[in-house]
């Protein structure tokens, strides 16, 4: 999962803009095609953004939405990247498994034993947490790299997702993170050789503007350095461990309108990797799928 709460540098400010009660449309998303760098299997997508979600926030909001309609609605497509443990069943439909994994080893480890076939990408989170040695912290680029060849060579799709606050590790003491992030061109370094690369600013969604400006300047640097690159931005219903509303997902959402090719839709909970966070909240995210359009 993608830590919302794990300590940053420096808080963005909070923005005095009032959030829109609904996002406007997302445009139609490209196909993806391989490239000698990429992936041998294409993503074939049609209109509306792409999602990448947990098999367990599906569940948490499934209990919600008794008759599947809005999970239905965003869920129940090519269009979904749903990341599950090799052995959890999928419902119908659910054709994109991810692996997500937050080690060199990890991934080495997994290639090794076999993936089942409905595996189709494989995600690398690499935060500044304890998940990830050290050695790939120091070298987020390299590390990110070697994750993509291990991962092409077999044949699958390559998500990376890098956490920002590994600006920490790589200049400490010099701002924000997203600053960081942005100045030295870190995405457009990162996702030249991913299929799919997430840009984690969910710390920043409730501040639409801190984030709509960082995702958009990180969505063209990748984009400029790898045109077939499908871009994500992260949300959450607990972003930074802090509470938000469906009304601040949806304002995240209208300020990158037109800049990426879909989400990461977070609900995170208490656990190993985010040991700070409060109960996971489905309800907010719930409201906030009722509440987009298409």
């Amino acid at each position: 999962m993608a830590c919302t709460c794990a300590p940053r540098a420096s808080n963005p400010g909070a923005s005095t803009a009032s959030p829109p009660t609904s996002a406007t449309p997302l445009p139609s998303s490209p196909t993806v095609t391989p490239t000698a760098s990429s992936s041998v299997l294409p993503l074939q997508l049609g209109r509306g953004p792409v999602w990448l979600i947990a098999a367990s926030a599906r569940s948490s909001l499934l209990r919600l939405d008794r008759d599947g309609t809005v999970t239905k609605r965003w869920f129940a497509d090519d269009r979904t990247l749903v990341i599950a443990a090799p052995d959890a069943s999928l419902p119908v439909g659910w054709t994109n498994r991810v692996l997500s994994l937050t080690s060199l080893d990890a991934i080495r480890q997994a290639l090794a034993r076999g993936v089942p076939p409905d595996v189709r990408s494989i995600l690398y989170d690499l935060e500044a947490w304890s998940f990830t040695p050290i050695a790939e912290q120091a070298d987020p680029l390299g590390s990110i790299a070697t994750a993509a060849r291990l991962v092409h060579s077999k044949g699958l799709r390559f998500i990376a997702a890098p956490g920002v606050d590994l600006m920490g590790r790589l200049h400490p003491g010099q701002g924000p993170y997203y600053r960081s992030y942005v100045a030295t061109r870190f995405g457009g370094v990162a996702s030249d050789s991913a299929d799919v690369f997430v840009v984690q600013a969910q710390t920043y969604q409730n501040d639409p503007t801190t984030y709509g400006d960082f995702v958009r300047q990180v969505a063209a640097q990748a984009h400029a350095a790898h045109p077939g690159v499908l871009v994500l931005a992260g949300l959450s219903t607990g972003p930074h461990g802090q509470p938000t509303t469906a009304d601040a997902m949806l304002a995240a959402v209208a300020a990158t309108d037109g800049a990426v090719d879909g989400y990461w839709l977070n609900i995170p909970g208490p656990g190993p990797q985010c040991p700070t966070c409060g109960p996971p909240n489905p309800g907010t995210a719930l409201e906030f799928l009722r509440k987009l359009r298409r």
